[in-house]
């Protein structure tokens, strides 16, 4: 067995005994590990067995989460029940809208596909935010999520890129657009961690930076370079006071890096082709865009209570004009009209209250500045609007339904408003009480009998 496939596996059963002996988070960490490691897409991921890698750690961190649950009871006074965020709350109506659709949609196969990874995504919403517990459990997230990014940028340093960067890195990243956007969401939290986190590991997220941001330049997306844009602008409206400096100072020197990085003719093409507007000189990507939202408004209109999952491809060769066609199929090329004609009406209306739901709640934790909201919460929160207006921008060009990471940032948002509300003694560092009272497995064990008996 390679080196490297002995280290994948090294760190990923590492995190997921700590997970039992020691807290929950890190067997959530051998989770994103395993997703920035996706051993099929990897030439050494034939040397290890062929297991639903993220499935397994996701249900051992659930098993530990409840084997912890005794602990957590300290804490169950003043957290709410993950149930009572409303965005949690429209999350579950977005699921179980799908599950109803099962009834009628025209690809039941994919569509029960769908369902299940919403159900998958409501499961793992759940764990994130009663394992997300404190700034440093946060924070711990926040590295993962941009090492991984930085290793994905490592990647591309590494390899003779021609053309756009086109490859399969992780669960649902298979294609330069999506890739794009998930990379823009780890240079925010890589710019905000170097921000906010004191001492040495700060330049760790420095040093990132600038691979991230490459990689971003190698897949040429001209939605991706617009969700930069709308992200450093969020980045700045959502900075905390006493960093709007460090903050504008930031994003002015990542300009020049950005154009020292962006030295292929492709990207510049590509970049420049965002403005025009007539079809002439439009290439046939960006002009297929007008065409195939005008037929997927047609779909809708036909289905308002939605086709179902992937319904816009299936239906597609009945409303596109041919020469738009991929293989006799085409997919939606706009997150919303892709939610529009897959959920219909009332899905798009459950999707869109959430995302206002999610703006509405970023934008009153950004009035608690005042009141001393911790820097940690703060900056976090920053990543995470800068992340979600990328996503608001991007998802205009691009269909972005099935990116893990935007419901990691949707999570995200119930744990700060928790946060927000907690003595600064216990936000700092919860788990290192759960982590005291279950040092052993034995302790656990032990835990887990008193769970079951009550």
């Amino acid at each position: 067995m390679s080196l490297t496939a002995i280290g994948f596996l090294s760190v990923y059963v590492i995190g997921l005994v700590l997970a039992f002996v020691r807290h929950p988070s890190f067997g959530l960490l051998s989770y994103v590990w395993a997703f920035y490691n996706l051993p099929p897409s990897r030439w050494w991921g034939s040397e290890l067995p062929d297991i639903r890698w993220s499935l397994v750690a996701a249900g051992a961190t659930a098993i530990a989460l409840v084997l912890h649950a005794a602990a957590a009871r300290r804490d169950a006074s003043t957290r709410p029940a993950w149930i009572k965020s409303w965005g949690n709350r429209l999350l579950l109506m977005f699921v179980a809208w799908m599950w109803l659709q099962t009834a009628w949609a025209v690809a039941p196969d994919r569509h029960i596909d769908g369902a299940m990874l919403y159900t998958k995504y409501a499961v793992l919403s759940y764990v994130l935010y009663n394992i997300l517990t404190d700034a440093l459990t946060l924070e711990r997230f926040g590295w993962v999520h941009v090492l991984g990014c930085f290793l994905w940028g490592w990647t591309g340093f590494m390899t003779d890129v021609s053309g756009r960067w086109e490859v399969v890195l992780g669960p649902g990243i298979d294609d330069s657009n999506v890739l794009g956007f998930h990379l823009v969401t780890g240079l925010a939290f890589a710019g905000f961690l170097f921000l906010t986190v004191s001492g040495r590991k700060r330049w760790l997220a420095f040093l990132a930076t600038p691979f991230i941001l490459n990689g971003i330049v190698l897949t040429a997306s001209r939605g991706t370079l617009l969700g930069l844009v709308a992200a450093g602008i969020a980045a700045f409206a959502f900075t905390p006071r006493t960093r709007r400096v460090a903050v504008t100072a930031s994003l002015v020197l990542a300009l020049p890096l950005l154009l020292l990085l962006a030295r292929n003719d492709l990207f510049w093409e590509r970049a420049f082709s965002i403005g025009q507007t007539s079809e002439e000189q439009m290439d046939t990507s960006a002009a297929s865009r007008l065409s195939i939202i005008g037929a997927n408004w047609k779909m809708a209109m036909d289905h308002p209570f939605g086709a179902g999952n992937q319904g816009n491809e299936v239906l597609s060769p009945q409303y596109v004009d041919e020469k738009y066609l991929t293989d006799g199929r085409r997919s939606a090329h706009n997150t919303w009209m892709a939610v529009l004609v897959d959920e219909g009406i009332p899905g798009l209306m459950i999707y869109a209250g959430l995302f206002a739901w999610v703006l509405v709640r970023l934008f009153k934790l950004s009035r608690l500045d005042m009141s001393g909201l911790p820097l940690s919460v703060s900056g976090c929160r920053a990543a995470v609007g800068a992340g979600v207006a990328a996503f608001l921008v991007t998802g205009q060009f691009i269909n972005l339904f099935k990116a893990e990471v935007v419901l990691w940032l949707l999570t995200i948002i119930p744990v700060l408003d928790v946060l927000s509300t907690m003595p600064a003694g216990l936000l700092k560092d919860t788990t290192s009480q759960f982590a005291n009272a279950y040092a052993n497995p034995l302790t656990v064990l032990k835990s887990a009998q008193e769970v079951a008996a009550n």
